[in-house]
């Protein structure tokens, strides 16, 4: 009997088996400044105006955030407005500085030149008209390798 008792004992489908071990998992997420509307309305619950505190809080923060910011944007456009300024400023004076070596030394050369024609006109010995000739051209030779070492 024991045999027969044992046949009519139904072995479960591997369906039942899949059904009785399933799991159900739920994961909720929520992102932004403020709780889930969920939420607020268990906060209200709890304590009556905690929703509107939150909501005015939240409002609080965004107008901080936002003056921040708008502070930061104003300074560094201001820093940026004294930089370029010194900087032109900078500019203008190696130029004004350039431009006045440049008058400066076409004078010593024009200056040179005559003395050279006048020394030469005046019968002088023949040393005077040559230094006479080589200080602008020592004075330009001078600036170019000075120029050539400052590119490298």
């Amino acid at each position: 009997m024991r045999c027969q008792n044992m046949a009519r004992v139904r072995k479960p489908s591997i369906q039942a088996i899949q059904a009785a071990h399933s799991v159900q998992i739920q994961h909720k997420t929520h992102s932004g400044p403020l709780p889930a509307p969920e939420d607020l309305q268990r906060y209200n619950d709890i304590s009556p105006g905690a929703a509107e505190r939150i909501l005015i809080m939240a409002e609080s923060e965004q107008r901080h955030r936002h003056d921040i910011e708008r502070i930061t944007i104003e300074t560094d456009t201001a820093n940026q407005r004294e930089f370029q300024t010194a900087e032109t400023a900078r500019i203008n004076g190696i130029f004004l500085s350039d431009r006045r070596g440049q008058y400066l030394g076409a004078f010593v050369s024009i200056l040179s030149l005559f003395g050279a024609i006048i020394s030469v006109y005046l019968h002088a010995y023949w040393a005077i008209p040559i230094a006479f000739l080589s200080l602008p051209v020592m004075g330009m030779v001078k600036a170019l390798r000075r120029h050539a070492s400052t590119k490298v």
